[in-house]
């Protein structure tokens, strides 16, 4: 799960679709820089699907880019404001594979993650870039879900 990296300051004039609001340039370098660490790691998704929101997409390239075996991107409506936890599922469960990403936005990444783990109405901060992997072990069901871990741009900055 990732929230996407920090974007540009909402600007009406620049940006009348906040939906077309990209990443801004201290975004992208403190996600690219987070990415390699991850991948070094063995993250490595076999499919990301993202919000359709531009800050989303380009955060889910930047993860690609320092990928091995680059996953193929999925845009998906349910990832974006107000995103449908339901119908995540159901599209991470049709993938069939190991490894799967979300690219979303707040309050809705937290409130999924503290859904999955089984702690709904936790205060779960899902900072700008921040990435939690979870493990079902059983069924991929609400509750079902165990934290492994939780990083942040600003602690993989080391």
């Amino acid at each position: 799960m990732i929230r996407h990296a920090r974007a540009e300051e909402r600007d009406t004039r620049r940006y009348p679709n906040d939906m077309l609001r990209p990443l801004s340039e201290e975004g992208r370098l403190r996600f690219v820089r987070l990415a390699a660490k991850l991948s070094r790691r063995k993250v490595r998704p076999r499919v990301i699907a993202t919000s359709p929101a531009v800050r989303c997409t380009h955060t889910a390239q930047l993860l690609v880019e320092k990928i091995r075996n680059a996953p193929p991107i999925e845009t998906l409506d349910a990832l974006g404001f107000g995103g449908n936890l339901a119908e995540l599922m159901e599209w991470t469960r049709d993938q069939k594979v190991d490894q799967v990403a979300w690219v979303g936005h707040e309050p809705n990444m937290s409130e999924h993650l503290a859904r999955l783990i089984g702690a709904e109405g936790a205060s779960i901060r899902f900072a700008k870039g921040a990435v939690a992997a979870v493990t079902f072990y059983d069924e991929i069901a609400v509750g079902a879900a165990t934290l492994r871990w939780f990083v942040t741009t600003r602690l993989m900055r080391s």
